[in-house]
This record gives structure tokens, C-alpha cells and sequence, in this order.
């Protein structure tokens, strides 16, 4: 799931389903992307593409 800041005056929620938690799938919608990203403690999300942190 992928939300805004919401700062935004019309925040944006986002469920995106992937079969399995690999990091390809974050990395890959991410592109692009700097800023936070809060998630659990899966260690598969420290492997992102740099800019992102978690």
C-alpha cells in the first residue's frame, strides 16, 4: 500500500497486490522516487534504489 504525505489537499491511497514481498516490486513502483518510505522491518526494503529511505 502507497499513500501520499498527506499534505496533499486530496491524499492518494494506493493498494498495488504482488504475489510475494520481494524487493523488485517496491523498487520497481518506486523509480524515480526520493523520499521516506515507512514500512515493517523486512530487511528486503534496505535494498532500494538510492534516494528512498526507509
Amino acid at each position: 500500500m502507497y499513500r501520499t504525505s498527506g499534505e496533499e489537499q486530496h491524499p492518494i491511497v494506493l493498494y498495488e497486490y504482488q504475489p510475494d514481498r520481494r524487493a523488485k516490486h517496491p523498487a520497481e513502483f518506486l523509480k524515480g522516487f526520493r523520499g521516506y518510505l515507512h514500512a515493517d522491518g523486512y530487511n528486503g526494503y534496505h535494498n532500494l534504489p538510492e534516494g528512498i529511505i526507509v
